[in-house]
């Protein structure tokens, strides 16, 4: 059994969800299949930001949900021979309800949490029937599964928490009720809580879904298809030679998303721990087209494997002022625990109680109100800055690669504001100016060569009983370049 999720460019329009049911409908010749769907693009963001409206005391809001469901309405017209009668009452059903949340919330000047989760969900429940209408017009029976009747999770502090078991269960009663030969489209990124109650699973959420019903149905692997081949060595609209990584281990893959790259989210990759389960990540417009498979353990890899940004960044400098209260260091523990889940990296750098720590730039505010709230003084702010990270599961243990980035980038006279290193042997981070960092990427990216070694790794596909095998051939001809530097006493 394979699950196959579609992210929102691969369900954007007709024409994408048509070549959704081409992936599928030769999938489901090979296995069973299972489908997990997102919201067409960019309808999620624009219920948040009707939301947003309401609660700004706009009362000019409904053009914006009518557009919606003319987008829905129109595409549904261009699947099959455009004759949906239920699927377009289906439509004007979910669209109704999103009219009726919207006005409550302008009534009550707020929304509760329960209420924004059934706004946002909206998005897959509408996008569900029509790509499972394609289905069935192309000649592949389909069923519409909601994600809340499989996934149980909690509200935690951090967002949705999955109950494994319960989901588990949930999972394999409701599929295995179905026919063989009927494929299931679930609506990704919903799930229900313990009362019935709609939540959903935030950022990465239609990926967790895969993920989460992946594990629960032990299936053979989990397939994430969206618009691009892979996961690249480097932010392909800013390095040029960036090219597709064949193989990452989990880890890898992990600290890729944590710095910036657009791959899976960690939460997606974690609620497969422990298991042998591939993921791979396959462009929809190119099927055949070179992809990217993510195993717990991806074997030996050699050197640093991709580099990576986070764009914009702010950056605390702190230094304990002369005669601050034994209190001073506890205070500062506090606000670390308070935003733990926006730090990026965090580092000590003597004794004396300096220390330096870095979190997204539109987190900025929140942590420095909060150093003023804890009266942490002897903070500096540099709210303008980027964060280069280079990744690869050993690259910690061969410190040549960040000789010989360093190198490369004092030759091209990038300044290099910070280095941090440590809390996890698969990456290493570099602080330069955003204006910079276009440069760095290609700098950095050519010096190690990560062009080629990406190319060293080609991917072969084979057909082996009647099923598509993975295999990996990998070059013995890769060498290590090591830096040219030398030490001072050299």
């Amino acid at each position: 059994m394979r699950v196959l999720k579609f992210g929102g460019t691969s369900v954007a329009s007709a024409e994408s969800i048509k070549e959704v049911v081409v992936i599928v409908a030769r999938a489901v010749e090979e296995d069973r299949a299972v489908v997990v769907v997102s919201a067409l693009a960019g309808v999620t963001n624009r219920l948040v930001v009707l939301v947003d409206r309401v609660l700004a005391g706009d009362t000019k809001w409904h053009p914006g949900l009518e557009d919606i469901r003319s987008r829905h309405k129109q595409e549904l017209a261009l699947i099959g021979n455009g004759n949906h009668p239920e699927v377009s009452r289906v439509i004007d059903t979910r669209v109704n309800e999103i009219d009726r949340l919207l006005t409550g919330i302008s009534l009550i000047g707020e929304c509760p949490q329960v209420t924004g989760d059934r706004i946002l969900a909206a998005g897959e429940r509408l996008s569900a029937p029509l790509v499972a209408a394609a289905f069935e017009a192309y000649g592949v029976r389909a069923e519409v599964v909601d994600g809340s009747e499989l996934i149980e999770a909690d509200r935690g502090p951090d967002g949705a928490e999955v109950r494994v078991e319960a989901t588990a269960g949930r999972t394999i009663g409701r599929l295995s009720a179905l026919d063989r030969d009927i494929v299931p489209v679930i609506t990704g990124f919903v799930a229900a809580d313990p009362a019935g109650h709609t939540i959903t699973l935030g950022r990465g959420g239609s990926d967790l879904s895969a993920a989460v019903l992946g594990a629960a149905l032990n299936c053979d692997c989990v397939e994430i298809w969206t618009d691009v081949n892979g996961v690249m060595s480097a932010p392909p609209r800013v390095v040029r030679e960036a090219r597709t990584l064949p193989i990452l281990s989990a880890a890898e893959a992990a600290q890729m998303a944590y710095f910036g790259a657009k791959v899976l989210h960690p939460t997606c990759l974690a609620a497969l721990a422990g298991r042998d389960i591939p993921v791979l990540i396959r462009n929809t417009y190119q099927p055949a087209g070179d992809f990217t498979v993510v195993r717990q353990n991806a074997g030996k890899q050699v050197g640093v494997r991709a580099v990576t940004a986070v764009e914009d960044v702010a950056v605390f400098e702190l230094n304990r002022p002369p005669g601050a209260d034994k209190e001073w260091g506890q205070r500062l523990d506090r606000v670390l625990a308070e935003v733990q889940n926006q730090l990026l990296v965090v580092s000590r750098t003597s004794a004396e109680g300096d220390w330096t720590f870095v979190v997204p730039a539109l987190a900025g505010d929140r942590v420095a109100d909060r150093l003023a709230t804890q009266r942490v003084d002897g903070a500096m702010v540099r709210r303008r800055s980027s964060l280069l990270a280079l990744v690869g599961s050993s690259v910690l243990a061969q410190p040549w690669i960040v000789g010989r980035a360093l190198e490369a980038l004092g030759k091209q006279r990038i300044t290099v504001y910070g280095l941090f290193a440590g809390s996890t042997p698969c990456a290493i981070s570099l602080l330069v100016s955003p204006e910079e960092l276009g440069a760095a990427l290609e700098i950095v990216h050519e010096s190690l060569m990560l062009g080629s070694w990406a190319n060293a790794e080609p991917i072969r596909q084979e057909v082996e009983n009647g099923k598509e095998k993975i295999e990996r051939v990998y070059s013995g001809g890769y060498r290590q370049c090591r830096s040219e530097a030398h030490s001072p006493a050299a």
